[in-house]
């Protein structure tokens, strides 16, 4: 789910998502788990804008080796928008 302020050309996203963590010693059940972001972007010409979206991801499962595991993971990524 987003929502856009249009006069301001910023945005919050959210999204739930069903997670499974795996690695080298991780043998996770599946999960649940959240992706949120707030964005800003500007107009580069009539037809398309630019931006930045600051994130962050969480996600939590059962692990065989360690019980309940939960990870949470910050990012920072570029979007494009076509008008």
């Amino acid at each position: 789910m987003s929502y856009y302020f249009e006069q301001s050309y910023l945005y919050a996203t959210g999204a739930l998502t069903i997670t499974r963590l795996f690695g080298k010693e991780i043998d996770g059940k599946r999960g649940v788990g959240a992706n949120l972001g707030i964005g800003k972007e500007w107009r580069a010409s009539t037809n398309w804008g630019m931006g930045v979206v600051a994130g962050l991801q969480a996600a939590s499962a059962d692990d065989t080796y360690r019980g309940s595991t939960t990870t949470f993971m910050p990012s920072l990524r570029l979007s494009a928008l076509w008008y």
